[in-house]
Parts: structure tokens; C-alpha cells; sequence
């Protein structure tokens, strides 16, 4: 088991991971011009 702080650090690396993909698929979306795809995944 790792400390509190080490279990946020690695709550905190995988939560701006999946933004960033999330990020990266809205920009996908928006050239494509699939609107409501973009919006969901920019929340």
C-alpha cells in the first residue's frame, strides 16, 4: 500500500491522462464536425 500522497499522485497522472485523451478526441470531433461528440467529450 503506498501513502496518501502517492495514491493521489497516480489518482492525479491517470485523471489528466484521460482528460487530455478526452481533449484530444473533441479536437478530432470539431474537424470532422461531429458538434455533439465534441461537446461531450470537452466536458
Amino acid at each position: 500500500m503506498g501513502s496518501p500522497k502517492d495514491k493521489f499522485r497516480d489518482f492525479a497522472v491517470a485523471f489528466w491522462k484521460t482528460s487530455k485523451q478526452d481533449l484530444d478526441r473533441a479536437e478530432d470531433a470539431l474537424k470532422e464536425g461531429y458538434y455533439p461528440y465534441a461537446v461531450f467529450h470537452s466536458q
